[in-house]
């Protein structure tokens, strides 16, 4: 992707990021909290002040995850209460529901493809008790049309941004290059960067973060694995036994106080080492991959992704929808 090309991109989200904080900041700030006269008698004292604390007890709902493909297929990821019904709105019109696990934990992806230009998805979860609450943060998205991912290269832009004045800034989520990216407080980042298979059929994952960090793997929400960063923040895993299928791919680096210091996730999927015809190559789908960047790398030139798309038919529904760890017969050409 040229640099007139990301230039174009990085201003359009940033633009989308602008009007949306513009828009908010007129919003009042809240209401100083009440505090009760020492000489109040014991029950009027106690009474006001354990709303206020109920109400910063509440969890409210937060992204994650954003990852939007070129055609875009959107998977998010998130917090919200135990349980709570999470709704995930686009420019306040809810493209969907899902109910958060008992740790609080979601996953949506989208039946829909995202339309061509900006997107602002905001949360609103319903809690067990019936209260509603909205999220702190947006997610701004664009997603270019097809004609400029194919032609440079590029992909949709992710950012997340404050909903309400005083908060964080902006956070870059999904590059225009694909890449995979986490939250970390504009601290701490993780990353997912390879998949890769074994000759014993194991699997191997592999990725950056901080030097010296420890970090958990794990498959829809089940662990599968543990290792540390080396000095370079180099970290690996390998799977020895995994079933074929779709999973939810999930890393957190931890912080020195055991907590989530920094996430990544995609979707990936286990596929079965088939034989492949005489003649052909193989390649194991990577996080951030497309067809287009495989037949670049391969034959030099993306356009000739539809060599790639035809040898792979039975793997592929969609050409601009595929998953890391996929394993396609790259055919030898002339």
């Amino acid at each position: 992707m040229n640099r007139t090309t990301f230039l174009a991109l990085f201003g359009v989200a940033a633009l989308i990021a602008a009007v949306i904080f513009g828009l908010r900041s007129w919003q009042p700030d809240p209401p100083p909290r009440a505090i009760a006269p020492t000489a109040a008698p014991t029950v009027a004292a106690t009474a006001p002040t354990q709303a206020p604390a109920t109400a910063a007890a509440r969890v409210r709902p937060s992204f994650d995850v954003v990852r939007v493909s070129p055609s875009g297929d959107a998977v998010i990821a998130g917090r919200a209460a135990p349980n709570a019904s999470v709704a995930i709105l686009d420019g306040g019109k809810e493209i969907g529901r899902v109910t958060a696990d008992g740790r609080g934990e979601w996953v949506f992806v989208t039946v829909e493809p995202l339309a061509e230009g900006a997107h602002d998805l905001t949360l609103s979860a319903r809690d067990s008790d019936g209260t509603e609450t909205t999220g702190e943060r947006s997610v701004a998205i664009v997603v270019p049309s097809r004609g400029s991912v194919l032609g440079s290269g590029g992909g949709p832009l992710a950012a997340l941004l404050p909903t309400e004045p005083g908060r964080a800034g902006p956070n870059l989520l999904q590059t225009p290059g694909g890449g995979v990216a986490s939250l970390g407080a504009g601290g701490p980042r993780v990353t997912i960067d390879a998949i890769d298979y074994g000759e014993k059929g194991e699997v191997t994952i592999a990725g950056r973060g901080t030097a010296g960090a420890a970090l958990r793997l794990y498959l829809d929400n089940r662990a599968a694995g543990e290792a540390r960063m080396d000095a370079d923040g180099k970290w690996v895993v390998r799977i020895p036994e995994l079933a074929p299928g779709f999973y939810m791919l999930r890393a957190d680096e931890l912080g020195a106080d055991g907590k989530v210091a920094a996430r990544a996730e995609t979707r990936f999927q286990r596929d079965s080492m088939v034989a492949f015809a005489p003649g052909q190559n193989i390649v194991v789908v990577q996080p951030g991959n497309s067809l287009w960047r495989i037949a670049r790398r391969v034959y030099g030139d993306g356009v000739r992704f539809t060599t790639i798309y035809d040898a792979n038919r039975d793997q592929i529904g969609d050409p601009d929808l595929i998953f890391p760890g996929q394993v396609f017969a790259v055919p030898k050409t002339n």
